[in-house]
């Protein structure tokens, strides 16, 4: 599956573009037409989406699992997309919009911003290092309180192992805790406020399923 596409007027990819698509869209299927899937936008337009690049939501949740490996991987997917502040997208995104997608595309459901993600999910001790940190943790940064202002986090990322962080800044890279690494980012590394555990907590500590959620009644 591809990470964008369109939807078009006709079964056909020559007929006139009725919008683009982003991987995570969720249309209502209506019917379909050789290579094609019939579908329903929310404010009801009528348009054509390659088959090949849709998936069944049912399906998709049933089949989604939040493991280390597979956030990592999806992760990874996003390389070198770049950073636009509010975007949600494979095409642009912030940080919290790039753990968001992230977790998303794996059955989960993050808040929006850095400052309410790391409300949620299970706090990991690095008061002495980062020993403790597993892949798929969120790693949060920003600046400590202080006996004149509060804490402010203002950043986050994800924690792929070996002391590495991927996270959107100017585009999707990775970064490393080890100054011996020519990606060590000293200003990360002295802005780093504290990690959450998000695998851990599904439907618990604010981490919510979406085939679990409010928001899916398990027909699609």
């Amino acid at each position: 599956m591809n990470d964008y596409g369109f939807a078009y007027t006709q079964p056909d990819e020559k007929s006139q573009r009725v919008s683009d698509l982003v991987i995570g869209d969720i249309l209502i299927n209506i019917g379909e037409e050789g290579d094609y899937v019939k579908v329903q936008f929310p404010d009801k337009r009528i348009a054509f989406v390659k088959k090949e690049n849709t998936k069944v939501v049912k399906g998709w949740l049933s089949a989604a699992k939040p493991t280390q490996e597979n956030i990592v991987e999806t992760a990874k997917s996003f390389m070198g997309i770049p950073y636009l502040w509010g975007g949600t997208s494979a095409k642009e995104m912030d940080c919290s919009g790039f753990t968001k997608t992230v977790y998303f595309l794996n059955g989960v459901l993050l808040d929006r911003d850095a400052s309410q993600q790391v409300n949620n999910g299970i706090l990991v001790d690095t008061e002495n290092g980062f020993e403790n940190l597993q892949k798929g943790d969120l790693l949060f940064f920003g600046f400590k309180a202080t006996d004149k202002k509060k804490e402010r986090v203002t950043h986050v990322g994800i924690y792929i192992g070996d002391l590495e962080f991927i996270h959107e800044s100017g585009r999707v890279k990775i970064n490393s805790f080890d100054e011996k690494k020519p990606n060590f980012s000293k200003y990360r590394l002295e802005h780093f406020i504290r990690a959450r555990r998000i695998i851990t907590s599904l439907n618990e500590n604010g981490i919510i399923m979406i085939k679990d959620s409010k928001y899916y009644n398990g027909e699609l």
